[in-house]
């Protein structure tokens, strides 16, 4: 959809979904019909015993989310709620996914919506991304796994780089300001959503490595990131710089126990799982020692960008902050203030949480067999059994799908805004 760019609207957020033979089922609060949306997911989400190093790969290979061997992909389209001959199809595929959506309650009207996929864009190796058509990405067959089987063999990853940086308590739920500081500064990869410069219109999402500084003491909220010059969010970002950054407690390695499960235990889509969602514009890094520095000490793994990028050429940014919010708590997302937010020194109460409990066991680590682009995105389809990040929709005025929270619910059949919206 295209508007006129004084008045377009980019949002984003995270949003459980489920698959059955790559089609792609969502369970929203009544029927939406929206055009122009995006699924994007990283590689990097499907081993959490990684998410220490923000990593992918196989023991010994790791790679650093930004890596392009560490595969990721947009997948864009428009969202529709199910025809009849597929909604049984989409609820048997989310139920098994995320078996607390049965007892989301009837009277809140969820319904099935199904993605119609006209678009995929992919990169997972050096060279580029490039793009899948529906056929393609239908016609392929993904690699056979199990992987809860294999999670329960992986081994955690002993590097303790990233361990020093983190809190080892996330503030309380009545924090807000606390709570989405902890959640950026301890976040190592983000989806920056642009307005898609290629799609001509489209929302684009693009998974990037961020800093938010060597340590606590250097954070300032603002999260650092890199775009190389042929990159298509920096080419989208030349023309509008719009962008939204969203982040989500469920990639954070702090939050994963020694079964591999994230969030204390709870579903990412779960409205107790935090995600905070940040919407500005996007603006060149002055600063790029205190860039280096940062991505030296919190991103092992990608020692180009902490020497001044790569051999294509790019910058560092950073955000212009417009608006925050945070989905950490029953009742839907809560606006933070952006002065609280940026003038946060610490000092706020840990959350009564228990604390996860951190590599007590050792495991044997997933691995990817080499596959074509197309069956490796299939494969991450079938991995990523949650969430994902859905991104932006421009529109002259966004439409707000509500989350179940803020009819008062348990699981978050979210989604959103922009992202949908």
């Amino acid at each position: 959809m295209l508007h006129d760019e004084s008045t377009a609207s980019l949002t984003a957020g995270v949003v459980p979904f489920a698959q059955d033979s790559g089609r792609l089922f969502f369970y929203l609060i009544g029927a939406k019909s929206i055009d122009g949306v995006a699924l994007t997911l990283s590689e990097a989400s499907l081993n959490p015993n990684l998410f220490s190093i923000g990593a992918c790969g196989d023991e010994g290979s790791e790679m650093d989310a930004e890596d392009p061997r560490c595969a990721k992909l947009t997948i864009s389209g428009d969202l529709r709620p199910c025809a009849a001959d597929s909604c049984s199809v989409g609820e048997a595929a989310l139920f098994k996914t995320h078996p607390a959506m049965k007892d989301w309650p009837a009277s809140h009207h969820f319904t099935v919506h199904e993605l119609s996929v006209k678009n995929i864009w992919m990169i997972a190796n050096y060279g580029g991304g490039v793009v899948l058509t529906p056929v393609e990405y239908f016609d392929a067959t993904p690699a056979s796994f199990h992987l809860e089987e294999e999670l329960k063999l992986a081994e955690p990853h002993d590097a303790q780089i990233h361990d020093v940086r983190i809190t080892e308590e996330i503030p309380d739920w009545s924090d807000k300001v606390a709570r989405s500081r902890w959640v950026v500064h301890n976040s190592l990869w983000t989806t920056v959503s642009t307005i898609s410069t290629r799609l001509e219109g489209t929302a684009f999402g693009n998974i990037r490595s961020v800093t938010d500084g060597v340590d606590e003491s250097d954070s300032t909220g603002l999260p650092i990131f890199y775009l190389p010059t042929p990159d298509p969010t920096n080419i989208d970002i030349e023309k509008l710089n719009e962008i939204v950054l969203t982040f989500s407690e469920a990639s954070v390695s702090q939050r994963v126990n020694n079964q591999g499960q994230v969030c204390d235990e709870k579903d990412p889509g779960d409205p107790l799982c935090a995600q905070v969602v940040i919407q500005g514009k996007a603006v060149p890094l002055k600063d790029i020692k205190r860039a280096m520095s940062a991505f030296k000490a919190t991103h092992p793994l990608a020692p180009w960008l902490a020497e001044g990028g790569a051999h294509t050429g790019g910058q560092y940014f950073t955000i212009e902050i417009s608006t925050i919010s945070i989905l950490d708590y029953y009742g839907g997302p809560t606006s933070v203030s952006v002065d609280d937010y940026l003038s946060y020194s610490g000092g706020s109460s840990p959350s009564s949480n228990e604390a996860p409990v951190k590599n007590a066991e050792k495991k044997k680590p997933l691995v990817l067999d080499e596959m074509s682009s197309a069956a490796m995105l299939l494969f991450m389809l079938l991995a990523s059994f949650l969430g994902g990040l859905f991104v932006g929709l421009r529109q002259n005025k966004p439409r707000q799908l509500i989350p179940y929270e803020q009819v008062g619910g348990g699981e978050k059949a979210n989604v959103v805004h922009g992202t949908v919206v």
